[in-house]
This record gives structure tokens, C-alpha cells and sequence, in this order.
């Protein structure tokens, strides 16, 4: 989604991090790429989530 890519890249500066995304939830899967825990972060409506 163009708006989620646009969204994370002004939360991280511009840059899109490279490689797997580890969460401190309990239970939260270790995410493959940025754009995966975005995804979920959406789906899940935890917007703000420390990694």
C-alpha cells in the first residue's frame, strides 16, 4: 500500500529498513521484512509498536 510505504517512511526518517523486524509483543511473529509489519501493523491496528 502506497500510503503505509509513505507513512513509515516519514516515521523512519525515509528509509525503510532492511531485513527481518523483531517486536516486543508477546506472541508477535518475527516479521520478514519491514513491509510485512507494516501490514500487520494495520491489520492489527497497533499503530505504534516498539521494535
Amino acid at each position: 500500500n502506497p500510503l503505509i510505504q509513505r507513512l513509515d517512511k516519514y516515521e523512519n526518517h525515509g528509509v525503510i529498513p532492511e531485513g527481518p523486524i523483531c517486536s516486543d509483543l508477546p506472541g508477535t511473529p518475527l516479521f520478514p521484512d519491514f513491509c510485512n509489519f507494516s501490514f500487520y501493523r494495520c491489520l492489527r491496528k497497533r499503530y505504534f509498536i516498539k521494535v
